[in-house]
């Protein structure tokens, strides 16, 4: 079973949001099941028709029946992307 809901959402012409969540249940039939958790936060800035900064910030989270499978992972990220 996979869930999820999102958007983007583009505040002015220069900067645009975007967010997502989603949740995934693996059914491995043989040992339990895992649910797997992940959500995003999301921002673009068009500085000016050469430079775009973008930054996010991800997690996400597996809650397992397996001994030792269980996990959670935040990774923030900055970029920019140039344009000539």
């Amino acid at each position: 079973m996979d869930v999820f809901v999102g958007f983007r959402s583009k505040i002015d012409p220069d900067f645009s949001i975007a967010s997502r969540v989603s949740v995934r249940e693996i059914d491995y039939f043989a040992k339990a099941a895992d649910t797997y958790l992940m959500g995003s936060i999301s921002g673009e800035y068009a500085v000016n028709q050469y430079l775009k900064v973008m930054g996010a910030f991800n997690y996400q989270d597996n809650d397992s029946g397996s001994v030792g499978g269980d996990f959670d992972n935040s990774v923030f990220s900055l970029s920019a992307q140039l344009c000539y």
